[in-house]
């Protein structure tokens, strides 16, 4: 099984060409088998704003916070601590940390009680960590910069300086999760390491005026009521 790694300098998109992929697409395949071939676009772009073919994408599509700064990397660190930390099932049930999102993944309430150490529920965590090995303090380091971003993210007032820091550490911690563990760059993490300074920098707004809860709403309905 391979484990991905992203390429931090991928060529960026705009809405120019999700228009010329959109075009290709009905003119040469039209089967979405074919969807590979053509970066995936099966629809023309929705019109967002006036002049927006030439924007890059990420000016007017910020990056989804809640389901990429929050519910991703925690719950996938929580599946890989389910593998390898005995006993977490019972330390989760004993602590109130129980999956009520969409298939069962923590929601956004218990993960932040959790970040916010409520009830010393990351402390406690840690501890059961480092009693399976040294190495698995790197999970708590990886929660932890999940945290410290989420807040940062979320300032009033934009401070790049101390978002690129906790970026960098939270990459280089990630790294050693990867070999050590076989954690995978998730498409969350991804956006994470390779678009939240781009998004910062093309803007200078924080996330704390967008949000993507509409979207863990939908999920989280039964599918026959969607």
């Amino acid at each position: 099984m391979a484990f991905r790694i992203w390429n931090m300098d991928a060529e960026r998109r705009d809405f120019e060409d999700l228009t010329s992929d959109y075009v290709r697409y009905r003119e040469e395949a039209n089967d979405r088998r074919r969807f590979k071939d053509f970066n995936s676009v099966e629809f023309p772009p929705i019109i967002m704003h006036s002049d927006q073919m030439d924007k890059p994408i990420l000016e007017l599509y910020p990056p989804p916070e809640l389901h990429a700064g929050l519910l991703g990397p925690v719950n996938q660190t929580f599946t890989i601590l389910s593998k390898t930390v005995p006993g977490l099932s019972e330390f989760m049930k004993e602590n109130n940390i129980k999956g009520s999102g969409c298939g069962g993944d923590l929601n956004r309430p218990t993960i932040k009680r959790l970040l916010q150490n409520h009830k010393n529920q990351l402390t406690n965590l840690d501890i059961m960590c480092r009693n399976v090995s040294e190495d698995h303090k790197l999970f708590i380091e990886h929660l932890r910069n999940i945290g410290l971003l989420h807040t940062l993210v979320n300032s009033h007032t934009l401070n790049l300086a101390p978002i690129q820091a906790v970026i960098a550490n939270m990459r280089e911690n990630f790294l050693k999760l990867h070999d050590k563990f076989e954690m995978s760059e998730s498409l969350k993490l991804h956006i994470i390491f390779s678009h939240y300074v781009e998004y910062f920098q093309l803007t200078g707004h924080t996330l704390l005026r967008f949000t993507d809860e509409v979207t863990e709403a939908v999920c989280s309905q039964p599918a026959e009521n969607v």
